[in-house]
């Protein structure tokens, strides 16, 4: 595999885990869990154990949901350290 460290990093380049996606929304990964119980969060899938998010449909999601894009926009600028989210 030419030395590769870890052969899976190239096929998920597109994807983020739930703990990577909680850190660039600025909410816990516990909440994009309750979403998925829900079925109001993201699109995800889950591999084994693992729930994954494709970037693209994330994406898409936040374009299509407006109102939870405002809300997690004002949340990061009363906690202040939450990640700039993109109009």
């Amino acid at each position: 595999m030419d030395g590769a460290a870890n052969p899976n990093s190239e096929l998920l380049d597109g994807w983020l885990t739930r703990a990577e996606l909680a850190a660039e929304l600025g909410m816990a990964a516990d909440t994009l869990r309750r979403w998925a119980t829900k079925r109001i969060g993201p699109p995800h899938v889950r591999m084994g154990q693992r729930v994954l998010y494709r970037k693209d449909a994330v994406r898409e999601w936040r374009r299509d949901h407006p109102a939870f894009t405002a809300a997690l926009r004002a949340a990061a600028a009363i906690e202040g350290d939450g990640i700039p989210l993109p109009d």
